[in-house]
């Protein structure tokens, strides 16, 4: 709470998403420098943390580039889960083996290696057919 109200008094966010939106690259290479950075978080830390730290200071920036909210908050969450079973720190991974009694870590992290090509490549489907998401919000309208 006290980070939510210093970020809106400073104005912190809503500036640097002025400053990204300005540099001389494209909006993709700014949205998989973000995913990257859910992807790497996600794996060292809870995802929950992950997003309350950072949706206020990602959040604006994609607007700024004018993404969809409801496309930016599918992503965001889908990057996450990736981030959440990749191997060699993945939080959710160890959640499994303990309990799975009598199975490995070892065990575990390979199994879940097989969710990984799948998980990129939703990934790379969403952003390049955005409307797979985006449908349901506009029929609702």
């Amino acid at each position: 709470m006290i980070l939510g109200k210093f970020l809106a008094l400073t104005r912190i966010p809503f500036n640097i998403a002025s400053w990204v939106a300005s540099l001389p690259v494209s909006g993709t290479v700014v949205l998989a420098v973000i995913f990257l950075i859910y992807a790497v978080g996600g794996a060292i830390m809870d995802a929950l943390a992950l997003l309350l730290i950072t949706i206020p200071i990602f959040f604006p920036v994609a607007q700024e580039l004018g993404c969809d909210p409801v496309w930016f908050a599918v992503i965001i969450t889908v990057v996450t889960t990736l981030g959440a079973v990749t191997p060699p720190v993945g939080a959710t991974t160890y959640v499994v083996a303990g309990m799975a009694k009598g199975t490995e870590l070892k065990e575990v992290f390979k199994g879940v290696s097989f969710f990984l090509p799948a998980y990129i490549l939703c990934i790379i489907l969403l952003m390049i057919f955005p409307a797979i998401i985006t449908f349901l919000p506009t029929l609702l309208q």
